[in-house]
């Protein structure tokens, strides 16, 4: 009876398997069809099923690769599809909460080495792991600063890394990546007032000086600020961010279980993970 019963399950594994397989293929097929209605040639698509969606049924969740090859552009997203139908995404009306942020944060999760982070917070041998991606002009950046570090300033089993990543949109981003750099060297972590907004007016020259003030060797920050080695420092961070597929800020990586955007609800969810 055992026997047969095993037996059952392997042909409804096997036939799972299979059924997947022909999702993928399906859905490759008809994205491929679609380019080619467009006139797009030079395109190569690959696509990973995630999961098996309980509701809707017959949905799955899946990653989607796509190379252009004729422009020099890759696109990674993920969707929800029966391989025939797409759907970007599933709402909550009740709750705003998105199943596709939700299945990414559970199930495309990301291993980065923390060698050229900066520690920004506890120890390097804590139990668990915060990655942030971040710049300190941007407003959501700021809006996920001040919600994640009251939860997180006392927590002895929690490393906080900042990986910087100025957008060049912001016109102080990457001076204040500067600063933020050259204070930690110097055991001054400035994250509460760079991420402020106070200093947005101000040029380089006035930022530097202020900051420079607080750390009693005004010479040596004002040295390490405008050095070759933090600004390769923070080079380094952002082509790492780039190599991963981030583009934008915030990101915030709880135990590689990735938070992109500014969402509270994925926040709380990263923090109560940790208790498992």
């Amino acid at each position: 009876m055992k026997k047969y019963l095993s037996l059952i399950l392997l042909i409804m594994f096997i036939s799972a398997v299979s059924f997947a397989s022909s999702i993928e293929d399906t859905l490759k097929e008809n994205l491929m069809k679609n380019f080619a209605k467009r006139g797009l040639s030079g395109i190569e698509v690959s696509v990973k099923i995630i999961k098996q969606l309980d509701n809707p049924k017959g949905f799955y969740f899946v990653k989607v690769n796509i190379n252009d090859k004729m422009r020099n552009r890759q696109v990674s997203q993920f969707l929800i599809s029966d391989g025939e139908i797409l759907i970007p995404d599933i709402i909550n009306i009740s709750t705003g909460t998105s199943l596709i942020k939700e299945m990414s944060f559970m199930y495309d999760t990301v291993d980065i080495p923390t060698k050229d982070l900066t520690l920004m917070q506890g120890s390097k041998n804590a139990k668990h792991v915060i990655i942030k991606i971040s710049d300190f002009q941007c407003p959501f950046c700021r809006k996920a600063y001040n919600y994640l570090e009251p939860k997180i300033k006392d927590r002895k089993d929690i490393a906080l890394y900042m990986l910087n990543f100025p957008l060049p949109i912001h016109k102080n981003a990457m001076i204040y990546s500067q600063v933020f750099e050259a204070g930690m060297i110097m055991g001054h972590n400035f994250a509460d007032e760079l991420y402020s907004g106070k200093f947005d007016s101000k040029s380089a020259d006035e930022i530097i000086k202020y900051f420079a003030q607080k750390t009693g060797d005004e010479k040596r920050f004002e040295e390490l600020v405008k050095s070759k080695e933090i600004k390769d420092r923070i080079e380094r961070q952002k082509k790492i961010a780039e190599r991963y597929g981030f583009r934008a800020t915030p990101v915030l990586i709880f135990d590689g279980k990735k938070v992109e955007g500014f969402d509270k609800a994925l926040i709380d969810k990263g923090l109560k993970s940790f208790k498992n």
